[in-house]
């Protein structure tokens, strides 16, 4: 059963994994809406490895999806977990963070690791509700995303809200495009909070 957000003038909601699950088909699909367009150009390959990950996100320690719903249907979500040794995304970060000396953002970090809106929806300060919404109550002192390192309007969003760079240029193995990793102090600053930014597509 999903968690209402009877104060939220957006339509936000929690899911809980099982229903997840059951939206998973919406979900895929905000999420090939909102990276089809460039500067993304999602290729299918990458759609599908969405859908996968999600799957195996949903068990991971400190799951939270929240969406938000026109209609009935899902038209934005973002996502996170703890940020743990021995996960795909953790591993390949480590490393190039204690290079530089920023080894303490590994510890005690939650892990934003989706963040879209679909185009439909765009321009109503989605973006900006989700990504407060998800990181209004973790137990963890601070947050990791990765985001493309480019300028798009996910990462004006996630400056606004007090995100700072820690990488840039930063290559996955196996992916050719650039991203840019970035950390922030939780909780929330209050003026974080109440700034209304447009909707953001986050990549990880």
């Amino acid at each position: 059963m999903s968690e209402p957000a009877a104060s939220s003038p957006e339509g936000l909601h929690f899911l809980d994994p099982p229903e997840v699950l059951r939206r998973a088909d919406e979900l895929v699909a905000v999420y090939q809406a909102a990276f089809l367009p460039p500067p993304y150009r999602k290729a299918p390959e990458a759609v599908a490895a969405f859908q996968r990950s999600l799957r195996v996100h949903i068990n991971d320690l400190g799951f939270r999806l929240v969406a938000a719903f026109q209609a009935g249907q899902a038209v934005g979500f973002a996502y996170g977990r703890v940020c743990l040794p021995g996960q795909w995304w953790r591993n390949a970060v480590a490393g190039p963070l204690r290079a530089r000396g920023l080894e303490l953002w590994l510890a005690d970090s939650y892990h934003l690791v989706e963040l879209a809106v679909h185009p439909s929806a765009q321009g109503r300060g989605l973006g900006s509700a989700l990504h407060d919404r998800l990181l209004a109550s973790p137990p963890q002192s601070r947050a990791l995303l990765s985001t493309l390192d480019a300028d798009t309007v996910a990462g004006h969003l996630y400056r606004r809200r007090g995100w700072q760079p820690l990488l840039s240029g930063f290559h996955f193995p196996g992916v050719p495009r650039p991203y840019r990793i970035m950390g922030l102090h939780l909780p929330l600053a209050p003026a974080a909070r109440t700034v209304s930014d447009r909707p953001a597509h986050h990549e990880s």
